[in-house]
């Protein structure tokens, strides 16, 4: 990680489980993190207790004037002028069936989990070209069931499912709109697709629920299903990053051992 020393990268959903973890261990590594999400005072939390410096912005990655003055903030900050690496990693779901959904929850779920993925990707992309930045990093954590359906006793994730099935195909079309880019065609793009990580995100997904029963719903996952780590996630994504400028990696599947999980 020596080269990324130094250089300024954003991550998305910084504020808890996988991007918190992500940010945390690039600050550690002498990188200048950008961190984003709506509750920005986690960020402040992560530094008193990590004691490490993430740059916190606000920003509701579902509305889509926001992720652009933020990457106009990122161009006029004085310590940062530019980003070297982007990790697209906030997402969502709900607990609702496809029969259940509504269309305000269907384009909340397009907006922050697919919409903002490409357009962080394009934004950070164009600020590569406009300085000549052609070892830029672009890394999405996107899910195992970009590549597999959720099993019919977990059928609330099924619209999740399929914005990222979506992420997955628009990861190879960036990829070989990158290839075509002169100057630009050395920047990688890749993707994380772990199964269950030990985070809120479940848990989350039950807001209208009461805290008690968001509690219980956390504990059933805990003792009745094998989950990854986020430090296990960080691991994958510092091996990404961390491989030969000539190496690509592009789309690596990690789950945890045993039947019971995703």
């Amino acid at each position: 990680m020596e080269r990324w020393s130094g250089r300024v990268a954003l991550v998305t959903g910084a504020t808890s489980g996988i991007g918190a973890s992500i940010a945390v261990e690039l600050a550690k590594n002498g990188m200048k993190v950008v961190g984003c999400g709506r509750r920005v005072e986690k960020i402040q939390e992560l530094n008193k207790e990590h004691g490490v410096r993430i740059i916190e912005y606000k920003c509701d990655l579902s509305n889509m004037s926001e992720i652009y003055a933020m990457f106009d903030w990122i161009k006029a900050h004085k310590d940062l002028g530019h980003l070297d690496a982007c990790i697209c990693n906030a997402g969502m779901s709900t607990s609702q069936t496809l029969m259940e959904g509504n269309p305000e929850s269907w384009n909340r779920m397009m907006n922050v989990n697919v919409i903002s993925t490409s357009l962080a990707t394009q934004l950070t992309i164009k600020q590569f070209q406009e300085l000549n930045i052609n070892d830029g990093q672009i890394i999405m954590i996107n899910s195992v069931l970009s590549h597999n359906h959720p099993s019919p006793s977990m059928e609330s994730l099924n619209f999740y499912s399929a914005t990222k099935m979506a992420n997955k195909a628009l990861l190879e079309m960036w990829r070989k709109e990158i290839s075509l880019m002169e100057p630009g065609n050395n920047i990688r793009i890749a993707a994380i697709s772990p199964g269950l990580v030990d985070t809120d995100f479940i848990p989350a997904m039950y807001n209208d629920k009461s805290p008690q029963e968001v509690e219980a719903i956390k504990e059933t996952v805990r003792t009745t299903m094998t989950s990854l780590t986020p430090q296990e996630v960080v691991n994958t994504l510092l091996y990404i990053m961390s491989a030969p400028p000539h190496i690509q990696v592009h789309d690596v599947i990690i789950r945890p051992t045993g039947r019971n999980t995703i």
